[in-house]
């Protein structure tokens, strides 16, 4: 890769220990080794964190930052001893070698050994990094991640979760100007990282110099990452439900594969679901993926990393794998109340919009209090439920009981319904009683006939004079 080695001769090395020895200069640090005795990485031409968060490019302040030219810091000496009481520094699995990528056994540091714990950070959603360590030393290594909540130090510190417990990241022996390319642990978050490094040979002028690059998942050597954001269900008014699932990821082309060969419908977006990384031009870290089952149906799908040989495909294809699955949504059976049959013509109160179980929907047809009705509840787009019913009974009324009664002015009638003497100086009378309970209406009608004034005059004589048939003419008057 071209990167430079740093290296000193005998005589050079001799001259300045003497030189240190003459001024009795002296290295003072921590006497026990802990994570918290790191110093923070000030690579040149490294990212910062600004107070909001924020990343600033090139602020030379512990951010391994994008593109392919790695930031340096140069003679980093020991800050601490090993004191494995305090911090052990003990391989967890297998180490590498970052000159062959094969396994190489490293030894740890004896008690009391000079050692140096250098931090810095992988922005969020970066995925992986490069990372170097030159040195003429035969040196070991460890790197971690913090356990802790991720932070974004101030200027020159160390994050207050050195001392939260430690994640084991990777382990290896001596760079032979090449590279380590690693993923980052949480695709999503900042990665807080602490590198131990000794000599294995337990030398007392341990020197190194760190250089890391490709900060935003750019590197020649690819690595995907993958992981689920947020997963939700919606019911559907077909009688399906909808899984959606939305991912952060980057450098890989992702695609969906049901476990149960009931989905019905499968959608990714953007589709293909080929995410990219921070590095990219337009970079695209996200996408969502859709899926639609019956309802009554459990969901479970994966979504992978398909090993694309054109797009992008990384290295570590068979790790980027999401397996999404749950408990399938079932109808709900909205529930209402009853309600009680009217009599024909009798007011109805507007039905509900919301059930007793909280179903949101609407009725149908329109309320009618003229006749026995059956209504349908549709739910309301989303709800997880089935149409309901429901009947409510019109009772049609008996015809009404009309009493007639007909009298001249002046005369009076007791009606037996409500005993009330009805009189008939003002003329003719009619009292409806309305019927209770669907029961008839009662009805009096009181008629006072008109009396006529007129003349008569007699068109023809009977020949006898007698009393006999004939005809004659009446004019009202």
């Amino acid at each position: 890769m071209g990167n430079s080695t740093f290296k000193l001769s005998k005589n050079y090395l001799f001259l300045l220990l003497f030189i240190f020895s003459f001024f009795n200069f002296s290295t003072t640090y921590s006497q026990a080794s802990t994570p918290c005795d790191a110093v923070r990485w000030d690579g040149k031409g490294s990212d910062s964190w600004n107070p909001d968060g924020t990343i600033q490019a090139s602020g030379d302040e512990g951010i391994v930052g994008c593109g392919s030219a790695a930031a340096t810091q140069s003679n980093i000496g020991p800050n601490s001893t090993y004191d494995s009481s305090m911090f052990q520094l003990v391989p967890d699995g297998t180490c590498n070698s970052p000159n062959t990528g094969l396994p190489v056994t490293v030894t740890p540091p004896n008690e009391g050994q000079d050692i140096i714990w250098i931090q810095y950070d992988v922005r969020a959603f970066a995925g992986s990094f490069d990372y170097q360590i030159v040195s003429n030393d035969n040196i070991g290594w460890i790197l971690f991640s913090a356990g802790g909540t991720p932070e974004q130090p101030s200027p020159g510190a160390v994050p207050s979760n050195c001392s939260h417990g430690m994640d084991h990241v990777a382990c290896g022996d001596g760079f032979n100007n090449t590279f380590a390319t690693g993923p980052t642990p949480v695709f999503s978050e900042t990665t807080n990282l602490y590198l131990a490094i000794w000599d294995q040979d337990a030398g007392s002028s341990l020197s190194v110099n760190f250089k890391a690059r490709f900060g935003c998942g750019d590197s020649d050597v690819v690595f995907c990452g993958l992981e689920e954001n947020q997963t939700t269900t919606q019911c559907n008014a077909d009688g399906t439900y909808t899984v959606t699932t939305s991912v952060d990821g980057a450098n890989g082309n992702y695609v969906v594969n049901d476990n149960t060969g009931q989905a019905t419908i499968v959608v990714v977006n953007p589709d293909p679901l080929l995410l990219t990384n921070l590095g990219a031009t337009n970079p695209i870290l996200s996408g969502t993926v859709s899926v639609t089952y019956p309802l009554g149906v459990n969901y479970n799908f994966v979504i992978s990393e398909n090993g694309d040989a054109n797009a992008p495909d990384p290295i570590n294809s068979s790790e980027c794998v999401v397996t999404i699955n749950g408990s399938a949504l079932n109808a709900v059976v909205p529930t209402f109340a009853a309600v009680a049959a009217i009599c024909e013509g009798e007011a109805l109160a507007d039905l509900l919009t919301t059930s007793l179980n909280g179903i949101a929907g609407t009725w149908s047809p329109a309320l009618d209090n003229t006749t026995t009705t059956e209504y349908t509840f549709t739910p309301a787009e989303g709800e997880c439920a089935n149409e309901a019913k429901l009947t409510i009974v019109v009772n049609q009324k008996p015809d009404s009981d009309i009493t007639e009664i007909s009298l001249c002015t002046g005369q009076s009638y007791l009606w037996p319904i409500n005993g009330v003497t009805y009189y008939t100086d003002n003329g003719s009378i009619m009292v409806t009683i309305k019927g209770e309970n669907c029961n008839a209406d009662k009805v009096l009608k009181l008629t006072v006939p008109i009396m006529l004034t007129c003349n008569i005059k007699q068109d023809k004589l009977a020949t006898n004079h007698q009393t006999a048939d004939g005809a004659a003419t009446v004019n009202p008057m």
